[in-house]
Protein backbone atom coordinates (compact mmCIF):
# COMPACT_ATOMS: atom_id res chain seq x y z
CA UNK A 1 0.00 0.00 0.00
CA UNK A 2 2.76 2.42 0.35
CA UNK A 3 3.64 1.56 -3.54
CA UNK A 4 0.22 3.92 -4.07
CA UNK A 5 0.46 6.36 -1.83
CA UNK A 6 4.23 7.26 -3.17
CA UNK A 7 2.71 7.64 -6.98
CA UNK A 8 0.06 9.52 -5.43
CA UNK A 9 2.73 11.71 -3.58
CA UNK A 10 4.82 11.77 -6.87
CA UNK A 11 1.70 12.94 -8.81
CA UNK A 12 0.53 15.50 -6.63
CA UNK A 13 4.35 17.38 -6.65
CA UNK A 14 4.18 17.47 -10.17
CA UNK A 15 0.96 19.18 -9.97
CA UNK A 16 1.82 21.45 -7.10
CA UNK A 17 -1.62 20.89 -6.05
CA UNK A 18 -2.72 18.70 -3.66
CA UNK A 19 1.11 18.64 -2.14
CA UNK A 20 -0.29 20.29 1.02
CA UNK A 21 -3.34 17.40 1.38
CA UNK A 22 -0.62 14.63 0.79
CA UNK A 23 1.63 15.84 2.98
CA UNK A 24 -0.71 16.51 5.62
CA UNK A 25 -1.72 12.52 5.27
CA UNK A 26 1.71 11.75 6.05
CA UNK A 27 2.24 13.98 8.70
CA UNK A 28 -0.52 12.19 10.01
CA UNK A 29 0.71 8.61 9.91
Amino acid sequence: KTEIKSIKCVNAERQGRRVSKVRFEIEMR
